[in-house]
């Protein structure tokens, strides 16, 4: 069975790789993104991504609208957000606080990845095709 992946999304570009390593050590394939266009890029151009895990308060766009585009585009990914502010529900998607501990980030994924689980089993499978490609660098991947 292939490895779940997990696209991190945050401008904080040394969170970003720690949280990265840190995935990958537990066996996810992860895929990083340091602003919000080249997160929308990397799901346009996957196959799939199961569960994104994005900061809430970013330069370019709110993690909510974020991942409202991202819903959009691929509707069985899960989500769940981080934060250095109030970690309280937002969107109805689990924030996790900065700073995370190994334990909270990793239970948190595992519960994304269950509601990720979930809405493969409740969607149709529907087939997306676009003439549009983005021209960006290759996404970070930890293996």
């Amino acid at each position: 069975m292939a490895a779940a992946r997990i696209l991190i999304v945050d401008d904080d570009v040394i969170l970003l790789e720690v949280l990265g390593r840190t995935l990958s050590r537990q066996g996810y394939d992860v895929l990083l993104a340091s602003h919000p266009r080249e997160a929308l890029a990397i799901v346009r151009e996957q196959a799939s991504i199961d569960v994104v895990l994005s900061d809430v308060v970013m330069r370019q766009m709110l993690g909510t609208e974020l991942v409202r585009e991202i819903a959009q585009i691929s509707p069985r990914t899960a989500f769940l957000f981080m934060t250095a502010g109030p970690a309280q529900m937002a969107d109805g998607i689990a924030v996790l606080r900065k700073p995370l501990s190994i334990q909270d980030l990793t239970s948190g994924v595992r519960a994304a990845l269950e509601q990720s689980a979930q809405s493969q089993m409740d969607l149709p499978i529907r087939r997306i095709s676009s003439s549009k490609t983005a021209t960006l660098r290759p996404p970070i991947r930890y293996s």
